[in-house]
Formats: structure tokens, sequence, C-alpha cells
């Protein structure tokens, strides 16, 4: 038994895991993202980092895979990051650079790769690929996303997203404003070809000394670990077997840092007893 859509997981509620992975990723990584801010020349990667997290699994809100749970009753999400940062992406070429629309074509690239480990999951897998598969699967989930699940999501995405962080507060108001029509446009008129050149503007990325180039790597990185921390401590009582030896890992290197930010407080969802949080 499924709870309310949209969900993350079979019983974690997908506005939790998104507030919970967005608040660690800005304050476990605070002293990194200091560090990379003077090396890029660049303020506010709080707020992109946190826009980033505070949205890399909306493309899990659309309904294609909730019908899916119905016939197979398996709750899987295959390719959702692609169709979150089509969303981002989508909505970054309606709005100012100014109004959030620079932060959020950002954003869109980072929450693209945040899968990226996996086999046939980057985008630019997608690109290179001969087969239709996986651009058309895509295309079906964007088909089944509704405008009131995802700004419901939105509302609440805002609602616990800091004051401080008026750039990604801003990013948020102006998805939430676009969402209807970045809908209404992605549901009704989407063909492959137009699917496939989003795409590759995902996958496209400068030079490896050039500034987008290191914010993306660098802020996925970080997002990834987040995700992966968050993750663990939702799914402890699911029968998924072994926590990867990497996760164990990096909650070993980062045990220090878990246990001063107090998990708990932020993310009330989760239990943290004995991972050192």
């Amino acid at each position: 038994m499924l709870n309310k859509w949209p969900l993350a997981y079979y019983n974690v509620r997908l506005g939790d895991h998104l507030n919970c992975v967005a608040w660690l990723a800005v304050n476990l990584f605070n002293k990194e993202l200091e560090v990379l801010e003077r090396r890029v020349s660049e303020s506010n990667l709080r707020d992109l980092l946190y826009l980033a997290g505070v949205t890399h699994d909306i493309g899990k809100a659309s309904r294609f895979y909730e019908e899916k749970f119905n016939e197979t009753k398996r709750l899987t999400f295959p390719y959702h990051e692609i169709v979150g940062a089509l969303i981002l992406h989508a909505t970054s070429w309606k709005i100012s650079w100014d109004r959030g629309g620079r932060v959020l074509s950002i954003a869109a690239k980072i929450v693209s790769r945040h899968h990226a480990a996996m086999t046939g999951r980057h985008p630019r897998d997608l690109v290179q690929s001969k087969s239709t598969y996986m651009v058309d699967h895509v295309l079906n989930v964007l088909r089944e996303i509704r405008v009131d699940d995802m700004s419901t999501l939105v509302d609440e995405l805002l609602s616990r997203t800091p004051r401080s962080l008026s750039i990604a507060r801003i990013a948020l108001e102006e998805l939430k404003n676009k969402l209807e029509s970045v809908v209404k446009e992605i549901t009704s008129g989407r063909s492959r070809n137009v699917v496939q050149r989003d795409i590759e503007s995902l996958a496209t990325l400068d030079s490896g000394e050039s500034k987008e180039y290191i914010l993306v790597a660098s802020l996925t990185g970080m997002l990834m670990v987040a995700d992966n921390l968050v993750a663990n401590l939702e799914r402890r009582k699911s029968s998924d077997g072994m926590t990867p030896l990497y996760i164990m890992s990096w909650s070993r290197e980062l045990s220090g840092r878990l246990r001063k930010l107090e998990v708990s407080n932020a993310c009330p969802h989760v239990e943290v007893d004995g991972y050192g949080c």
C-alpha cells in the first residue's frame, strides 16, 4: 500500500526527502562551498546547491510512475533525473537571469547528473544511444505530469526554504509561476526531436577549466553524497540488503560533521540512531 503520492520511496514523502537532501547538502559542505566560491569568483553557491537539492527528484512526481506501480507492484523511477532536469531547463528559458533563470539552468545540469554513475543514466548516454527507447520513455513520463501535483509540491518546498536563501526562493517562485505553461508545453506538443535537443543541451558542458564545468562537477558530487546519505537513513527498514560500501565510507568520514548538524531536527522523518548523526 502506497502512501499519498508523490513519493520518494515506498514509505517516504517526496517533499520530505527533497527538503532533507537540500538542507544536508548546504550544511554538510558549507566549508567546501566557501572554497569553491573563491575558486570560481562566484557568490551564492549555497542558493544554487540548495536549489539543485530541493528539486533533484521532482521528476518522481509524474503519475507515470504511480501507474506503473499499480500494474507491477514495484516502485521504480527510471530517468526521473532527466525528467526533472527538463522541467527546470524549460523554465529557465522563460525567465530572466536575475529572476532565477541562470541558477535554474545550472541546477538543471546538476539534477540531470545525480544518477550519472549508473549505466545509461548520464544525459550524454541518452544523446549517444542509437535506441529511441530511453528518450521515448522520458517523453511518456513527461506527459503524465499534472500541474496540480507539481504546484502543490513546489509550494511545500518553497514554504520550507530558508528566507536567507533569497535566490533559491526566487527561482522556486518562478518555477511555480511558470509550471502551468511549461507542463502544457511539455505534455501537448513535445516531439522526440525536441526532447532529444533539450537533453543534448543538458549533456553539454564547456571545457574542464570553465566556471560552468567546475560548478556542475563540484555541486553534483556534493548533491550525490547528500542524496545517498539521506536515502540510506530513510530506507533503513527496507529489504534493500547490505548498505553500499561507499555510503558506509562517507558516513564514517563525515561522522563528525553529521553529529554537529543534528540531522534529526531538520529531517524528523529519518532515524539516525547509530549513524553518527
